[in-house]
């Protein structure tokens, strides 16, 4: 896997594109600011990655006037006329 670093933030931002390419391609792309090291990653990666670790015990209720769906104990929800296109 390739992997992208910068060791500056100034370095970084000189550099924008290459690290926002990299970690678009699914790369290691880093950057260390003062004693801080941040990495960067693709938003659907991140998501993709989130859901395979933390399941989200989504339930999903028919309505008289459609489908709602909900996560217990989360301030989350959606209802929509059919199941496929919530609102």
């Amino acid at each position: 896997m390739a992997v992208i670093h910068f060791d500056s933030y100034t370095e970084a931002r000189t550099h924008l594109k290459a690290l926002l390419d990299a970690a678009e391609r699914g790369c290691v792309a880093t950057v260390r600011r003062e004693s801080a090291l941040t990495a960067l990653v693709d938003v659907e990666r991140l998501r993709h990655n989130l859901a395979m670790g933390i399941p989200s015990r989504a339930e999903v209720v028919p309505e008289a006037d459609g489908w709602s769906i909900f996560i217990p104990g989360l301030p989350v929800a959606a209802d929509g006329a059919t199941f496929d296109q919530p609102q």
